[in-house]
C-alpha cells in the first residue's frame, strides 16, 4: 500500500537529495534505570509499534510516497546492541549526519550499554514524525499510556487578534518577498557545510525556571539569550534572530512543522529587561496566527510553485537567523518502557549549517536541554561552553 508523505516530509527528503551536507534525523537519548537488551526492545516494537503505525514499517519511494512493507519489516533488523565505549554525547554526535537508506523504514534504535544501565538512542527520519508526534508515539507504546500537557489557548481579545493577524501577514508574506535583511555577523553566525558536530546534554530542575508573571518558555529563552551574550563576549547593537521550529498541534499525527523567526535581545545587558522583552515577543507569538500562516504559505508555494522556489526561500530564511530552536512538551509522569523507567530524555538534530541548534524537552519535573554545534563555527567545546553560560544566567 502506498501513502502520500506530508508535504513537509517531502521537502525534507528533497532537500537531502539537493544538498548532501544536510540530514533531517531526530536523535533521541533515553537514559534507562537498568540494562535493557535489543531483543526485549524488538519484541516490544513488534507488538506495540509496527502493527499500528504504518510509517514505521514503510520505505520512502520517490519524493512523495510511503510504501508500506507490511509484515516484511521486523524490529530486530532495526534494533542493535552497542558497547558504551563512547559517551552518549559522542555517540549521538556521530549519528547526526549519518543517513539511513530510504528503501527500508528510515529508523534505528541503538541500545548503548554503560555499566549497569542502558541508554536507548533512537535515530528517526523527520519524515516519520515531528517532535510532538514522536513523543506521543512513545507515550502510546510504553507500558502505561501517558498523555501530553494540553496547549494553552489564546486569550487575546478580538482587537488585539486583528492587530496580530496584520503583523503576522506582514512578517510571513510581505517581508520575505521585499526585504533581504540578515542578522549581524557574529562568532555563532555564518553557515558551514562541515558535518563535524559537538553535542551536549543538560538536565535542570523546572523550579529554576519559575518566575512570577513569566512562563517557563520565557525564562529558558531569556537564559539562552543571556548565555549567547556571554558566549559572544557581550556584543552590543546587533541584530540576532532564532529560527523557531514549531509542531502544529491539533493536526493529524505525523510531520506537521511550521516556523517563526523571532528576535532575541542578545544586546540587552540587564537580564530582567531581557526577560521582559522575550516575554513580550513570545506572548505575541502565542496569540498570533503567524505559525499557521507560515505553514499554509509554505504549503501553497510547494504545491503550486514547486520545490525549487521553496528551497530557495528556505535557504534565505535560514540565512536570516543565527540560531535554530525547538521546544517539545513531554509527559509529566515517568515513562516506563519494557519494565524500565526512563530517567532522562534528550533529543537533538544536526545544526543544519548554523552555529547552534538548541532542543528543549520538558519531562517529569525537569527541563532537558540539548545543544548541537557546528565545530567549524563555534569550536570544539562550544556546546559545553554555551550550556555553562545558560546555567550561570539562572
Amino acid at each position: 500500500m502506498r501513502r502520500k508523505l506530508s508535504f513537509i516530509g517531502s521537502i525534507f527528503t528533497l532537500i537531502e537529495k539537493e544538498d548532501p551536507h544536510l540530514s533531517y534525523y531526530v536523535i533521541a537519548a533515553l537514559h534507562l534505570d537498568s540494562q535493557l537488551s535489543a531483543k526485549e526492545v524488538s519484541e516490544k516494537l513488534d507488538e506495540r509499534l509496527l502493527p499500528h503505525y504504518p510509517r514505521w514499517r514503510s520505505a520512502i519511494v520517490g519524493d512523495e510516497e510511503w510504501l508500506d512493507l507490511g509484515e516484511a519489516v521486523k524490529a530486530a533488523d532495526h534494533v542493535r546492541d552497542v558497547n558504551g565505549e563512547k559517551s552518549v554525547e559522542e555517540f549521538v554526535a556521530g549519528l547526526m549526519n549519518k543517513k539511513l537508506p530510504l528503501d527500508a523504514p528510515p529508523w534505528r534504535f541503538y541500545m548503548l550499554h554503560q555499566e549497569e544501565k542502558t541508554v536507548l538512542v533512537a535515530q528517526v527520519h523527520h519524515a516519520i514524525g515531528d517532535g510532538i508526534s514522536l513523543v506521543e508515539t512513545l507515550c502510546e507504546i510504553c507500558d502505561v499510556h501517558l498523555e501530553l500537557p494540553k496547549p494553552r489557548k489564546s486569550s487575546a481579545g478580538w482587537m488585539r487578534y486583528i492587530y496580530l493577524c496584520l503583523v503576522a501577514f506582514f512578517h510571513s508574506a510581505i517581508v520575505p518577498l521585499f526585504w533581504s535583511w540578515k542578522d549581524s555577523k557574529t562568532c555563532v553566525s555564518g553557515h558551514s557545510n562541515s558535518t563535524d558536530v559537538c553535542v551536549t546534554f543538560e538536565t535542570m530542575d523546572l523550579n529554576l525556571f519559575k518566575r512570577n508573571k513569566f512562563t517557563i518558555n520565557d525564562v529558558v529563552t531569556a537564559a539562552i539569550s543571556g548565555g549567547l551574550r556571554r558566549f559572544m563576549n557581550q556584543p552590543s547593537s546587533i541584530r540576532f534572530h532564532t529560527f523557531l521550529a514549531v509542531s502544529m498541534r491539533g493536526k493529524s499525527k505525523g510531520n506537521n512543522i511550521s516556523y517563526a523567526i523571532i528576535p532575541l535581545p542578545i544586546d540587552e545587558s540587564d537580564r530582567n529587561v531581557r526577560l521582559s522583552k522575550v516575554h513580550s515577543v513570545l506572548s505575541d507569538l502565542k496569540d498570533s496566527p503567524e505559525v499557521w500562516l507560515n505553514y499554509y504559505i509554505l504549503y501553497v508555494l510547494y504545491r503550486f510553485v514547486g520545490f525549487g522556489y521553496v528551497y530557495q526561500k528556505a535557504n534565505e530564511l535560514y540565512q536570516r537567523s543565527s540560531l535554530v530552536m525547538t521546544n517539545v512538551p513531554g509527559p509529566r509522569l515517568p515513562i516506563n518502557f519494557c519494565g524500565r523507567t526512563v530517567e532522562t530524555c534528550h533529543f537533538s538534530l544536526a545544526p543544519q549549517k548554523n552555529g547552534f541548534l538548541v532542543s528543549i524537552l520538558s519531562y517529569k519535573n525537569n527541563l532537558h536541554i540539548s545543544i548541537a554545534g557546528n565545530k567549524m563555527i563555534i569550536g570544539e567545546n562550544g556546546a559545553k561552553e554555551l550550556i555553562q553560560f545558560i546555567k550561570e544566567e539562572l
